[in-house]
């Protein structure tokens, strides 16, 4: 095996510790790899309560994990994933699921009702089983290699596919944090970085 087969293999290793759907109070669908003994419920709780806004993505760390959510029309989708698993490839995740979720079930009608019962849903675990076993033929993320101009040094940066593809703008511009120093790099839709420059912390 290749030093670059060995490096998309660990890229895509373990991709979910668990993945939640929830509505409100109530979990409508709950995931979790085979023999997995740990529960999440406290994580899950929290994000139920948190009042961010819809539509966008928020990352926790929670030390030896992170915990990666999106609210949108009434529902929250929550993964939890190891701290080397790329952010972008737990947004993908979400964002294929929800799809996927919205596809085969009628959201305004579930959102409709309360106390919706969970094993409803017990038919999405093909679904995630597929992906998360298989998640590599998905191609739900890319590695750029990237200049940086501050070391000197090229580093690989993980990117949905979706970022680059969907975008109505190219290049897109992209911020990433690279051993202390921030670097904007801009990704052109081949998936090429046309250029890197140095940005500022604040906060």
């Amino acid at each position: 095996m290749t030093s670059l087969e060995q490096s998309k293999n660990k890229l895509y290793e373990n991709p979910a510790l668990y993945f939640n759907i929830s509505k409100s109070a109530d979990t409508l669908y709950e995931w979790k790899p085979v023999k997995t003994l740990g529960t999440f419920l406290l994580d899950v709780e929290y994000i139920k309560e948190d009042q961010s806004f819809e539509h966008y993505f928020f990352h926790l760390n929670k030390g030896e994990y992170r915990i990666s959510y999106l609210k949108e029309s009434g529902c929250t989708y929550i993964i939890g994933s190891k701290n080397e698993s790329p952010v972008q490839l737990s947004e993908a995740i979400i964002e294929h699921l929800k799809k996927s979720f919205h596809d085969i079930y009628d959201i305004e009608v579930i959102l409709s009702y309360s106390g919706v019962n969970p094993k409803a849903f017990n038919g999405f675990d093909a679904e995630v089983n597929d992906l998360m076993n298989n998640i590599e033929k998905y191609q739900l993320i890319r590695e750029i290699r990237i200049p940086c101009r501050v070391c000197g040094e090229t580093f690989k940066l993980t990117l949905k596919k979706n970022l680059v593809e969907e975008s109505e703008v190219h290049p897109i511009p992209v911020v990433c944090n690279h051993k202390g120093h921030a670097v904007l790099c801009y990704i052109d839709r081949q998936f090429h970085c046309r250029s890197t420059s140095k940005v500022n912390f604040a906060g």
